[in-house]
């Protein structure tokens, strides 16, 4: 999504009152502050970026954008894809579009330039069965890709709006970075990087790519949340290939797998029983995966907060029912399993709005399980506290590769 070329079109048409009119109204060039927190700079390398004009805390709303154009995503019909692309630059203003093809070109071979920039920097944007629909910002597009990023971004369809919001600490002059895709999380490096020079073309040069011992231990991380995501919860005999040659796909993200987290209450959703033994052991060991990888964000608050619930949940039905075999995990206990799930959520309500309705489930279900022990909040925490007491709960957590028994049924 990063810039190549730049195209100012103040050098292309001599000056006319009514076209400086116009273009003062507009802001197409990349380098610029566009908010309090965030500046477009060039990076080396990398074309234009965006950098921290000051220190940010983790889950912090940073900055929030509308899209320029909304379309159809339809990677098994291009050709209705190309039609509602051309739609959506046709309906820019003059500045949008001087924005627009200002934005890094993409590699893939479609037919016309506009579905080529559409494609190296959309967004999905909104996915209702069949009908998915991508986004392209002017801003949101610049920010670069990293596979550990330290901010993430989330569409808030109530306010028409694509809002970033940080997930690790972000230094003054350090860059902000996303990441392209969800489903590199369960990717090694060479899968990663493989998707990445086809889709955007370019390697990746974070640290989990290009630090060899950093790499190593990303990429054992990385495996161990696959095989426990597809064989250990899914019961799958062996985990997918993610490479470019055993995909073998135009739309290698097509292949995206379900999210980490995704339960309900009854104990079953996407094919996962909570309460079948090992579970819940695994979604405590994919948690500390995350934390230690760096991969924070909505996903990883979500993760926080239903493996603590379903903790919660367990420990309950077992006191009720003494004989019961439930796969409880014996270091688990009370009070950091409360913490757990009251942080995360506290947290997400930081940076989801309050009217998402995933939001006011997740209330009900803590207030559900807080009742459940006849627990009452007296005081909340402050969202400092609650940052401070994730990480303290999350760094004692035992080490996957240990072979502790924390994470084994």
């Amino acid at each position: 999504m990063a810039s190549r070329t730049i195209f100012n079109p103040t050098k292309c048409f001599p000056p006319h009152p009514l076209l400086s009119r116009h273009l003062s109204t507009t802001t197409f060039s990349p380098a610029r502050k566009i908010c309090p927190l965030l500046e477009i700079v060039p990076i080396d390398g990398r074309g234009f970026g965006t950098i921290a004009t000051q220190e940010i805390k983790p889950y912090t709303l940073i900055f929030s954008e509308s899209p320029v154009g909304i379309a159809q995503y339809n990677p098994l019909d291009r050709y209705q894809e190309q039609v509602s692309i051309a739609a959506a630059h046709s309906a820019m203003s003059f500045g949008q579009k001087a924005g627009f093809d200002s934005l890094h070109e993409g590699v893939r071979p479609f037919s016309t330039k506009e579905m080529r920039i559409w494609n190296a920097n959309c967004f999905m944007y909104d996915s209702v069965g069949s009908n998915s629909t991508s986004a392209v910002f002017l801003d949101m597009s610049r920010i670069n890709h990293s596979c550990i990023p330290n901010a993430e971004y989330d569409a808030n369809f109530s306010k028409n709006r694509m809002v970033l919001f940080s997930t690790q600490r972000i230094r003054a002059g350090e860059e902000v970075t996303i990441n392209y895709g969800h489903e590199y999380m369960l990717k090694a490096a060479e899968e990663r990087n493989a998707h990445l020079r086809y889709i955007y073309g370019f390697t990746c040069t974070c640290k989990a790519c290009v630090d060899p011992s950093f790499k190593s231990l990303s990429d054992k991380r990385r495996r161990m949340l696959k095989e426990d995501f597809y064989c250990g919860m899914h019961d799958h005999s062996t985990a997918p290939d993610f490479s470019a040659k055993a995909l073998g796909i135009d739309e290698p993200s097509s292949m995206k797998p379900g999210s980490l987290t995704q339960y309900i209450d009854a104990g079953f959703s996407d094919g996962i029983n909570i309460f079948r033994p090992g579970t819940i052991q695994l979604m405590r060991r994919s948690l500390k995966l995350k934390f230690d990888e760096g991969l924070g964000g909505e996903s990883f608050l979500s993760a926080a907060f239903t493996y603590a619930s379903t903790a919660l949940i367990i420990m309950h039905k077992r006191m009720r029912d003494r004989k019961s075999r439930l796969p409880v995990d014996p270091l688990t206990d009370l009070q950091r399993c409360m913490q757990l799930l009251l942080v995360s959520e506290r947290l997400m309500r930081e940076i989801k709005p309050r009217e998402d309705k995933g939001m006011r489930k997740m209330r009900e279900k803590k207030e559900n399980v807080m009742g459940m022990w006849n627990s009452v909040i007296l005081e909340e925490m402050t969202v400092a506290e609650c940052r401070e007491t994730l990480a303290k709960i999350l760094s004692k957590e035992p080490d996957p590769f240990s072979g502790s028994s924390a994470y084994r049924a």
